[in-house]
C-alpha cells in the first residue's frame, strides 16, 4: 500500500495484538509503515510485545489454577509443597525457593522445605526475632531486598547472615502466608542482585494461596471424608477465582504492568483518572506537608493522614478518613520498612476502586533505592555486571554481558575509567536517575543502597563526567563523587574500585568535603590520608605528643604560636608572607619562630619529627573545621 490511512493503522494494531512478535515482525516487513513510519513501527512492536507478555501471564495464571486441582489430589503435603516450590522457581526464574515457618512455642523460625538450597547450614538455621522473616512477620505484607547483607532496613541475625552469605544468596522476595495453625513465608531467592517487579509478586502471591490451601489440607488430612470434600470445594473456589481474575486481567494487569512500567506518580494518577474515573494524589509525607499549606489538601488535612500512615506498617492497607466535610481513602506507601508517603483518592466507601488504590500503594512500596524503573531489564543487567566486575574482576562473561561491555566500548586492551558516588541515600537516588538519563545506555551503571558506580571507556566517561558535573550539585545532595585515573581493560576494575572506596572512606573518616564534592586521587596528599587510618584516640595522641606543648603555651599565655606555625608551613616558612597574612610585623613572626624552637626543642623540624608535626597541624586544622588547602583543593572539616 502506498498510503497509510486510519483503517490501515487499526488493522495493524489488531494484528499486533493477535500475532506472536516473530510473526508480526514478518508481517511488518512488507508494510509501508516499516520504511516510511519508523516511529509507528516501534509503537506497533511494543504493542505486540506487551500482548505477548499478557498472554504469558494468563498462561501462568491458568497453570496455577490447574495446579490447585492437582495438588489437592496429593496425599503427601511435602510432595505438594515441593511442586509449588519448583513451580515458583520455574515461573520467576529464581535460583532457590523455600518455605519458612514460625514456631510460636520457641519464637524461632525454620525452613520446613526448600528447593535449590545447597548448604545444610541455611536449611538448619533457626533465627529468633531477627532477620528478614521477622520483618515480613511485623508488616504482614510482601517485602523484597535486592542485596540482603547490605540492606539495613531491618534487624539482622548474625548467624542467619553467615548462612545466607555462605549460600551466596543476594536478593529475596517473601510473601506471608497467615494460616490458623501458624505464620509462614513463601520465599524465592537469587544469587545475584535482582529487583522483583509486580508481575513476579502477583504470581508468587497466587502460589502462596496454594501453600495456604495445602497447609490447611495437611492439617485436616486425617479427618472425615466430608471435611476433605469441603477442602476440595475451597480449592475449586480458588480455581474459579483465578479464572475470573484472568478474565478481568485487562484492567488489573494493566495497572500491575503500568505501576512497574510507568512508576512515575503523575503518569499512574493520569492513567487511573482517564480509564477508571478515579482522581488520586500520590505524595511523599514531606510533599504532603507542603500541599497542606496551599495545595489540594485542606490545611488541617495533613495531621490525620500523617498520623494514620505512621501508625500502620502494612503497605496498601487503606482506610477511609474524614477531613472535615470531605471523605478520602488513604493507602500507605512503605519503603525500606518506613512510612514514605500515601496514595489519596476521593472515594465514598464502600467502593470497589479501593482495591485498585491499595494495589497501586503496594506496588509503589516495592521500589529500588535507585528510583529507576523496576522492570528495566537492562538496568538490572548493567548493575549486576558492574558489581560482578568490581567485586571480583570476573572475566567469564555470558554473551549478554559481553554485549553490554561492547555497547559501552569496554574492551580488554582499552583505556577505561571509573566514577563512584557515595553519601546520602536520597541524593544517591537522584544521582542514579541522572546517570541513567545522561549515559543513554553507553556506560555500565551499578546501583546499590550506599553507592552508585559508573564504568566506561576513558574518553566517554570523561565526557559524561564533564556533562554530569554541570547538572548535579553534589554538595547540596550530600554526595561525594570520585573519578579514577585511566586503567587498561576491565580486569583491573576490582582493584581500581577498591582504591575509590578507600579514598571515599578516608575523607568520610576525617569528616572532609571539598567545595564541589568531586575528587580525584591527586586531591588529597597521602600523608593526610594516613590520618584517616588512625582512630580518634590515635589522632589526639599524635597532636598532644607533637605540638601539645605549643597548644598549652598558647592557651596559658594567650599567644598565637600554633596559628603562626600553620601559616609558616602553608607559605614555605616565608616570614614576610606570614606577617602579611597574620597582620603583624615581620619581627613578631621571627620572635614567634624562635619561641617555637625553644618549646619544641632541637630537631623538631627534621626527619620523622617534622612529619609528625605536619600531620598534627593538619589534624588540628581538620578538627577545627577551618578551610584548608591540600593540593590546590580547598577542604572543609566536620561538615
Amino acid at each position: 500500500m502506498s498510503e497509510l490511512g486510519i483503517g490501515d493503522v487499526v488493522q495493524l494494531c489488531r494484528k499486533a495484538l493477535q500475532l506472536t512478535p516473530v510473526s508480526f515482525r514478518e508481517e511488518l516487513q512488507d508494510a509501508v509503515v516499516s520504511a516510511r513510519f519508523p516511529e509507528l513501527k516501534e509503537v506497533l512492536l511494543e504493542i505486540s510485545n506487551r500482548a505477548e507478555s499478557s498472554r504469558k501471564l494468563r498462561s501462568l495464571v491458568s497453570e496455577i489454577a490447574d495446579l490447585s486441582l492437582d495438588i489437592n489430589g496429593d496425599e503427601n503435603v511435602d510432595v505438594a509443597f515441593g511442586r509449588i516450590l519448583s513451580l515458583a522457581r520455574q515461573m520467576l526464574g529464581a535460583d532457590a525457593a523455600f518455605i519458612m515457618e514460625l514456631d510460636e512455642t520457641s519464637g524461632s523460625a525454620s525452613i520446613i522445605l526448600s528447593s535449590g538450597i545447597w548448604t545444610t547450614e541455611l536449611q538448619e538455621v533457626e533465627p529468633n526475632e531477627k532477620g528478614f522473616f521477622f520483618e515480613i512477620y511485623q508488616v504482614a505484607a510482601p517485602l523484597q531486598v535486592a542485596n540482603y547483607l547490605r540492606d539495613d532496613g531491618f534487624e539482622h541475625d548474625p548467624v542467619l547472615d553467615t548462612a545466607i552469605k555462605r549460600e551466596g544468596i543476594r536478593s529475596l522476595l517473601g510473601i506471608p502466608v497467615e494460616a490458623e495453625s501458624g505464620f509462614q513465608v513463601l520465599f524465592v531467592a537469587d544469587r545475584h542482585e535482582r529487583i522483583y517487579h509486580t508481575g513476579d509478586i502477583y504470581i508468587l502471591e497466587q502460589l502462596a494461596v496454594q501453600v495456604l490451601a495445602v497447609g490447611v489440607r495437611g492439617e485436616e488430612s486425617n479427618r472425615h471424608h466430608k471435611e476433605v470434600d469441603s477442602l476440595k470445594m475451597v480449592a475449586e473456589e480458588c480455581r474459579v477465582e483465578l479464572t475470573n481474575s484472568a478474565k478481568a486481567l485487562e484492567t488489573v494487569e494493566t495497572v500491575i504492568s503500568m505501576v512497574s512500567d510507568l512508576l512515575t506518580e503523575s503518569r499512574v494518577a493520569a492513567f487511573l483518572a482517564e480509564n477508571m474515573g478515579i482522581q488520586i494524589h500520590i505524595s511523599s509525607l514531606e510533599d504532603l506537608m507542603l500541599d497542606s499549606a496551599g495545595g489540594w489538601l485542606p490545611v488541617d488535612g495533613y495531621a490525620p493522614i500523617e498520623s494514620y500512615v505512621r501508625r500502620t506498617s502494612s503497605p496498601g492497607r487503606g482506610e477511609s478518613l474524614s477531613l472535615g466535610e470531605r471523605e478520602v481513602y488513604v493507602s500507605p506507601v512503605i519503603r525500606g520498612g518506613k512510612p514514605w508517603g500515601v496514595v489519596v483518592a476521593d472515594l465514598i466507601m464502600p467502593s470497589p476502586e479501593a482495591r485498585i488504590i491499595d494495589l497501586v500503594a503496594r506496588a509503589l512500596s516495592i521500589r529500588d533505592v535507585s528510583g529507576l524503573e523496576a522492570d528495566s531489564q537492562r538496568v538490572v543487567e548493567s548493575s549486576n555486571l558492574f558489581f560482578s566486575l568490581v567485586s571480583s574482576g570476573r572475566t567469564q562473561l555470558t554473551a549478554r554481558q559481553q554485549g553490554l561491555l561492547t555497547e559501552a566500548e569496554i574492551v580488554e586492551d582499552g583505556l577505561n575509567r571509573l566514577l563512584l558516588f557515595s553519601g546520602d541515600e536520597a541524593g544517591l537516588r537522584l544521582i542514579a536517575q541522572r546517570c541513567s538519563e545522561v549515559s543513554k545506555g553507553k556506560l555500565l551503571i551499578g546501583v546499590s543502597t550506599d553507592q552508585v558506580g559508573v564504568l566506561g571507556e576513558a574518553s566517554m566517561l570523561l565526557s559524561f563526567f564533564e556533562t554530569f558535573s554541570k547538572l548535579a550539585d553534589l554538595r547540596r545532595l550530600k554526595v561525594h563523587g570520585y573519578l579514577s585515573d585511566k586503567f587498561t581493560g576491565f580486569r583491573r576494575a576490582a582493584e581500581v574500585y577498591r582504591s575509590c572506596i578507600q579514598f571515599l572512606d578516608d575523607i568520610a573518616s576525617l569528616g572532609l568535603s571539598s567545595e564541589t564534592g568531586w575528587y580525584t586521587d591527586a586531591a588529597l596528599p597521602q600523608s593526610v590520608r594516613l590520618l584517616a587510618r588512625m582512630t580518634d584516640a590515635q589522632r589526639k595522641a599524635l597532636v598532644d605528643e607533637s605540638i601539645g606543648n605549643l597548644l598549652r603555651y598558647d592557651r596559658e599565655n594567650s599567644k598565637a604560636l600554633v596559628p603562626t606555625m600553620q601559616a609558616l608551613f602553608s607559605h614555605h616558612f616565608s616570614a614576610s608572607i606570614v606577617a602579611e597574612e597574620l597582620d603583624v610585623h615581620v619581627n613578631t613572626v621571627r620572635n614567634r619562630m624562635k619561641r617555637i624552637d625553644e618549646i619544641l626543642g632541637e630537631g623538631w623540624n627534621e626527619g620523622v619529627r617534622l612529619l609528625d608535626v605536619q600531620l598534627a597541624l593538619a589534624a588540628l586544622r581538620i578538627e577545627s573545621g577551618m578551610p584548608t588547602v591540600f593540593n590546590d583543593v580547598t577542604w572543609t572539616g566536620n561538615q
